[in-house]
């Protein structure tokens, strides 16, 4: 590559870091504030701290971590019923009655439940070190499963068919630095509010099982969607209708278009996802819809949504790719050669003169496209003496996973153990 291209990519490069020459992640308030949402009518009957635990969890959509180890009294049923109380009152209840300890993490604000015999810093606590920046990581098999690989780590993960890769490969933004594998766990909880970890403690590994909060019926919106829409979308009056859904979506601040697809993901069973997209007022905020929904729905090779592929076909003319705003006609351009192995609106984008830093603000969702697509990452590997831009999401996918070496010499802490 000449000089000058190299030159122009590291000013890029450096401008992807949102918040510091180092990169953070942009945390949500959802679960630091989740503690204090009040719960009305609440009944609950299981046989199991399992059982209580996912219950909890799925009907009002909060969120939290649970640790186990052989020898708990994991099997004690637990009965709770109150006509009014806050979620800090009922996850009290469950350490009570399971000999547990809960907090929340300092950083992230995520709850972990834990045997009252151990201490959170000793769980998950190997360090795993990160030289760069990751965008748009596919969180099972771009995150976990990787860590899993290397013996050193100390954890297990179960690799499944990809039904549960297309629910779990959601994306995940994970900046250089160290980390304990209990870190990279919280970073994969704030990604998605809908997404939490069961992990079993034994004396060889810990064993992580990726869990999915969201009911596969149709119900009420559950309290918590409607605090993380409150906490990190916007102002509400009721539950949100489909043009206010529609306009987070497409919202010009790509946090609130995250959190808005979030929202989504946590309400999809009430949603009619074939008309959302032609419900928008317009050619952009159809697009945004679709690209939204297929952040959900297609998350491997084999899934697709023909609705959102055809409305991005109708709408994604010579005209708009060349003339509107360059974010979104690049994310249209990536999501349709990823959906359709068809690189031709790729073809026209690419050929924008565009300015070094235009595409900042959807950078870590262009690598979530190119991370799960070895089409997409071979179409814009041909793009490398056209656009730095393109380089640059190259380069951050990573190939789609985790690139880490484990630090302190490679030991893992027998505290975690």
């Amino acid at each position: 590559m000449a000089k000058k291209q190299l030159f122009v990519l590291a000013l890029f490069l450096a401008c992807l870091q949102p918040n510091s020459a180092k990169g953070e992640v942009v945390l949500a308030q959802w679960d630091r504030n989740l503690p204090n949402l009040t719960l009305e009518n609440v009944s609950i009957n299981a046989g199991s701290l399992s059982e209580a635990w996912k219950n909890i969890s799925t009907e009002y959509l909060v969120r939290s971590v649970l640790v186990t180890r052989d020898g708990t009294s994991a099997g004690r049923p637990f009965v709770y019923q109150s006509p009014r109380c806050t979620l800090r009152e009922l996850y009290d209840a469950i350490a009570a009655g399971y000999e547990l300890t809960w907090t929340q993490d300092e950083r992230t604000g995520v709850a972990w439940f834990y045997p009252q015999e151990l201490s959170i810093q000793h769980v998950l606590s190997t360090k795993v070190h990160l030289d760069q920046d990751h965008f748009g990581l596919p969180m099972q098999t771009g995150v976990l499963e990787p860590l899993s690989v290397n013996n050193g780590t100390g954890i297990r993960v179960k690799q499944w068919g990809t039904l549960f890769q297309n629910t779990f490969n959601y994306a995940v933004d994970v900046p250089a630095g160290e980390y304990t594998i209990r870190d990279l766990l919280n970073l994969c909880c704030v990604a998605n509010p809908t997404k939490t970890f069961f992990v079993q403690v034994d004396h060889d590994a810990s064993f992580i099982t990726a869990i999915n909060l969201v009911s596969d019926k149709v119900q009420p919106v559950p309290v918590g969607a409607l605090r993380w829409w409150e906490t990190e979308v916007g102002p509400r009056n009721g539950v949100p209708a489909e043009a206010q859904v529609i306009a987070a979506l497409a919202n010009d601040n790509a946090k609130v278009r995250r959190a808005a697809r979030n929202y989504l993901e946590a309400i999809i069973w009430n949603v009619p996802l074939d008309e959302l997209a032609g419900g928008a007022s317009s050619s952009s905020d159809s697009l945004w819809t679709s690209i939204g929904i297929t952040s959900i729905l297609v998350r491997s090779e084999q899934a697709t949504h023909l609705a959102s592929i055809e409305m991005m076909e109708r709408l994604a003319t010579g005209d708009l790719l060349t003339d509107s705003e360059p974010g979104l006609a690049v994310m249209t351009a990536l999501d349709l050669a990823r959906l359709t192995k068809d690189s031709r609106a790729l073809g026209v984008v690419k050929k924008r003169d565009l300015p070094d830093n235009e595409l900042t603000g959807i950078m870590p969702d262009a690598c979530r496209v190119a991370a799960l697509s070895d089409f997409v990452r071979q179409a814009l590997d041909k793009t490398l003496d056209v656009s730095p831009a393109f380089v640059a999401i190259v380069r951050l996918a990573h190939e789609g996973k985790l690139d880490f070496k484990i630090a302190d010499g490679g030991e893992r802490s027998p505290a975690q153990v």
